[in-house]
């Protein structure tokens, strides 16, 4: 049940159809794990917050660098070298003092990702290499968690939400990996801040069991505002949600 002060606090959302007091009580419980505290894990984090998740985990096990501070709007320079995790929780902690953060720097790898994810009603991907991505998607999949993907480059980027079951997962519409460039990945700070907030928009209306574009790949380009959305399906020979899943270790 909501208190006065989270009715006044999220009114601006209570008021919006499909939401309402019990769409707020949802979120209000709802446990939302976030994959990467950077250039689209900070504004993702951000809209999370205040649109009143109960429960936040963060997964990060890098420290701020200077390098960083061109997109990643939570931390700033007087946040150099300190663990990501630590930096996010006190800025969002300012945000709303309510919500449960739970900060863990550790490297998601296979021997953990199923004792970390395990128990969240939500996954938000905010990593910026393949190896976690295939790793959380096989993950969610296997623990049928709804998972929300993103991913930035340049002036672009794109959104994939993942039903485990009902939807393509992220290894149907990528059965290989890309091969990584050496040199940093471009990126305008404006694009990844688009992108995650749109992955905590995304991830709210799945929480609230509302619809998504399921089975769609939407692409942005933000040099002419634009945006493509291509239909994908899921692959019956997919070794992560096909007919015969394999215990494939990315």
């Amino acid at each position: 049940m909501l208190t006065e002060q989270e009715r006044e606090r999220f009114m601006r959302q209570i008021v919006m159809p499909g939401i309402g007091e019990e769409g707020q009580e949802i979120l209000k419980n709802a446990k939302v794990l976030v994959v990467g505290s950077g250039g689209l894990g900070s504004p993702a984090l951000y809209y999370l917050t205040v649109a009143g998740v109960g429960e936040i985990g963060i997964v990060d096990t890098d420290v701020v660098s200077l390098s960083n501070l061109n997109r990643q709007i939570l931390h700033t320079e007087a946040d150099l070298q300190r663990p990501k995790v630590e930096s996010a929780v006190e800025k969002l902690q300012k945000l709303d003092a309510s919500i449960r953060f739970h900060p863990m720097q550790v490297y998601l790898d296979e021997n953990n990702a199923q004792e970390i994810l395990t128990g969240y009603d939500l996954i938000v991907d905010c990593v910026d290499n393949d190896d976690t991505r295939y790793l959380i998607n096989r993950w969610a999949v296997r623990l049928g968690i709804p998972l929300v993907e993103g991913g930035v480059r340049g002036l672009e980027g794109y959104i994939l939400p993942i039903l485990p079951g009902k939807s393509p997962c992220y290894r149907c519409v990528y059965p290989e990996k890309t091969k990584r460039a050496s040199d940093p990945i471009p990126v305008l700070g404006g694009t990844a801040g688009a992108v995650g907030a749109m992955e905590a928009i995304v991830g709210i209306r799945m929480l609230l069991g509302q619809s998504v574009p399921v089975g769609k790949l939407t692409f942005f380009q933000f040099a002419g505002l634009t945006s493509t959305q291509i239909e994908v399906k899921r692959d019956p020979h997919c070794p992560v949600c096909g007919q015969a899943p394999s215990e494939i270790v990315d």
